[in-house]
């Protein structure tokens, strides 16, 4: 999953150069068609619960309440902050969060349990992937646009220099396996956060005239957060007990998607608004540097062991 997060501007860029950037989207029919296809196959369907009962009110309030602070982000960048529209949309955003707490503290088989989150470790380990999503998916589009806009490479040829960054992610994810089973997932997250801030802090500095080996330098170890990914998943759904493991795995899957639509929109933003005739990755990877170093402070909660009564 790691690997296919990073590798998508290396194939994209590769698209582009071919067919166009409207070829990016047709790259979806095949990769779906074959999923499901392996779906079929090998994955047994688990028992359903004919009990329970869709949150149709709750999907949507939900779905509006991320949709409209996204898209607050977005045209805040483009319209400036002072804008009407960015604050409308905000605004219309945080009604629907409001309105989607209320709905699910109300509904029998709500999408969202809120009582997983009375959990700290649960809390903390569903924030740590929020912030890791966000940080990863807006470095990701920042470096991105950069190397495009100030730098002026192709499609292609930002796709090429982003691929090392693809190869660590990958190693760091088959690592992380392997050490969260033998050291547990503490050091692990801790240690693929703090190796992401450190990559994000060397982006930071990346500058028109900066040699191009100091930006890839800087992405791999960006890519390198990726110890942190099986351990957080072992960690959240360690916490919330066999009997919600599912449960508690598909809350951290949204999560983490929910991050990374927020950080597209959120570093994006700042990316444009620090334009003076050239992108600065500055302000932006900045940003990400801090909230890998929150990141790192909630792994440390959410993989603290409960202290149990006498």
């Amino acid at each position: 999953g790691s690997a296919g997060v990073a590798l998508g501007p290396v194939l994209g860029g590769g698209l582009i150069a071919v067919a166009g950037w409207r070829s990016i989207f047709l790259v979806n029919i095949p990769v779906c068609v074959v999923t499901a296809g392996l779906l079929l196959r090998y994955v047994p369907e688990s028992p359903t619960d004919q009990g329970r009962q869709s949150d149709l009110p709750g999907l949507l309030l939900g779905v509006a309440a991320l949709a409209g602070v996204t898209a607050a982000f977005i045209e805040a960048g483009q319209r400036g902050w002072l804008s009407p529209v960015p604050g409308l949309l905000a605004a219309a955003g945080v009604v629907a969060a409001v309105c989607f707490v209320a709905a699910e503290r109300r509904q029998a088989s709500p999408v969202l349990p809120l009582g997983l989150f009375r959990a700290r470790a649960f809390s903390a380990g569903t924030a740590v992937g929020v912030l890791f999503n966000l940080c990863l998916y807006g470095a990701l589009i920042c470096v991105s646009l950069f190397l495009q806009g100030t730098r002026h490479e192709s499609a292609l040829a930002t796709g090429l220099i982003i691929l090392p960054m693809s190869v660590a992610v990958a190693i760091g994810s088959v690592a992380s396996g392997r050490l969260t089973a033998r050291l547990g997932p503490r050091w692990p997250m801790i240690a693929g956060l703090a190796l992401a801030a450190a990559g994000a802090a060397i982006l930071a500095t990346v500058g028109v005239n900066t040699p191009l080996v100091v930006l890839v330098a800087g992405s791999v170890v960006l890519g390198l957060t990726s110890l942190a990914m099986p351990a957080m998943t072992a960690a959240v759904v360690g916490t919330a007990g066999p009997e919600n493991a599912g449960v508690a795995s598909g809350v951290l899957n949204a999560a983490r998607q929910a991050g990374g639509a927020l950080g597209v929109a959120v570093l994006g933003s700042l990316l444009a608004a620090t334009s003076h005739g050239a992108l600065s990755l500055r302000v932006p990877l900045a940003v990400a540097t801090a909230g890998y170093l929150v990141a790192i402070w909630l792994a440390w909660i959410a993989t603290r062991p409960a202290v149990r009564p006498e």
